[in-house]
């Protein structure tokens, strides 16, 4: 794993208390309206990029252009309502574990 996938991975399984002030901007935020849900591949996307993937590699593992991929995660952001593709990696994250919480 190279540095900058290390240091997002550590970043988003960080306990809140070491998080970035940045990242922890989004930790209350609401869920987004219900005509507002991400597709499948959205969130797919969104859980590659939470891997590390560049927007490059998610292109090529999914056949799809590099914009298409750009396109879904900035329709993702307006979505989630946020900014920046870790505010979105852990909203999506939270929510999964939210369901499976749900699920138990």
């Amino acid at each position: 794993m190279s540095i900058d996938r290390t240091a997002f991975y550590e970043e988003m399984t960080a306990e809140p208390d070491y998080r970035s002030a940045h990242t922890l901007k989004y930790q209350n935020q609401t869920e987004p309206a219900r005509g507002d849900r991400l597709t499948a591949r959205e969130r797919e996307v969104i859980l590659l990029v939470g891997q590390g993937l560049t927007d490059q590699e998610v292109a090529s593992q999914l056949c799809l252009s590099v914009r298409t991929v750009q396109n879904h995660l900035h329709r993702s952001y307006n979505k989630l309502r946020v900014n920046n593709r870790t505010a979105a990696v852990q909203m999506v994250l939270r929510r999964q574990v939210l369901q499976e919480r749900e699920l138990a």
